[in-house]
């Protein structure tokens, strides 16, 4: 009998499991929606929901314990630090959609997404509106210099 166990083991270990839950969340927190079986996803919704919370307090045990969580894994904590930001809702960030079955062992599968589809800018992007903030800065900068120029050749 279950009595008083919490939790699915999927068949592995403590270290197996914690593996398993890391990989799909950073899986997607990179993607932003995964393919998965129905139990996988159900389990990997609630850590993912407590992950996003976390990183809703935005502070520096907050950034520490997520980072922990997801085996220190810089990148996806900071893009998950990012879009919990751009999350509007205290709760329910992400969505279980049921899927066919698969077709070789007939398991139930499901899609994980997270229900605001929020698209964080590129690495390209970002460059380019650096490129772009940087331009009128150099102009001022020209423009300034022309002034003074104008102003030591009115002294002489």
């Amino acid at each position: 009998m279950r009595k008083k166990i919490f939790g699915r083991n999927f068949s592995r270990a403590r270290k197996g499991r914690t593996a398993l839950y890391r990989s799909l969340t950073r899986a997607l927190v990179e993607r932003g929606e995964i393919k998965t079986t129905l139990a996988k996803a159900k389990t990997i919704a609630g850590f993912v929901e407590k992950q996003v919370l976390i990183c809703k307090r935005n502070s520096i045990a907050a950034r520490r314990q997520v980072l922990s969580n997801l085996g220190n894994d810089k990148a996806t904590t900071n893009k998950l630090f990012l879009l919990s930001q751009e999350m509007k809702r205290a709760t329910g960030f992400t969505r279980v959609v049921r899927l066919t079955a698969r077709r070789g062992d007939a398991a139930e599968m499901a899609r994980l997404e997270f229900v605001d589809k929020i698209t964080l800018p590129s690495k390209e992007e970002k460059l380019k509106d650096k490129k772009a903030v940087k331009e009128p800065k150099a102009l001022k900068k020209k423009e300034v210099k022309s002034k003074i120029e104008k102003k030591n050749t009115k002294k002489k």
